[in-house]
C-alpha cells in the first residue's frame, strides 16, 4: 500500500480569505415634477491581502486592493411601468488588481486580472 501525502497546516491562512474586508455604498435620489427621480450611486470596497494557494507561498499572495464605482441615472414613471436610464463607471481610478492566483503543474503561479475601468450606460423599461 503506498502511504497518502499529507500536509499540516496549522496556523497558516485560509487560501483565499482575506483578513479584512469593507465595503460602503451611499444613494442619494430626489423627485423632480411628473414622477422624475434623479439619482447618484458611489461604491467602495477594499480587500486586504490573501493567499491565492493552499501552501501560502509567496508567490500565491494577492496583494490588498480597493475599487470604486460611480453611476449616476434618472427614473421616470410612465404609468403602470418605469423607465430607468444610467450611466456608470466601475474601477474609477483603473486599479490594476488581482482576484486569483492558481499554481499548476511545474510550480507555475498564473493570476486571474481584475476588471479595467470600464463604462457603461444600462436603459431598462419595467412594466
Amino acid at each position: 500500500e503506498t502511504p497518502g501525502t499529507t500536509c499540516n497546516l496549522t496556523g497558516k491562512r485560509v487560501s483565499g480569505s482575506p483578513r479584512q474586508i469593507f465595503n460602503a455604498n451611499a444613494r442619494y435620489q430626489w423627485a423632480l415634477d411628473s414622477g422624475i427621480r434623479p439619482y447618484l450611486n458611489a461604491s467602495y470596497s477594499y480587500r486586504a491581502k490573501s493567499f491565492g494557494t493552499g501552501d501560502d507561498s509567496d508567490y500565491g499572495v494577492i496583494p490588498s486592493y480597493s475599487l470604486t464605482n460611480l453611476s449616476g441615472g434618472v427614473r421616470i414613471d410612465d404609468g403602470d411601468a418605469q423607465w430607468d436610464v444610467s450611466l456608470w463607471v466601475r474601477n474609477v481610478f483603473d486599479k490594476f488588481y488581482y482576484t486569483s492566483v492558481a499554481t499548476g503543474a511545474g510550480n507555475i503561479f498564473a493570476g486571474t486580472i481584475g476588471d479595467p475601468r470600464t463604462v457603461g450606460a444600462t436603459v431598462s423599461y419595467d412594466f
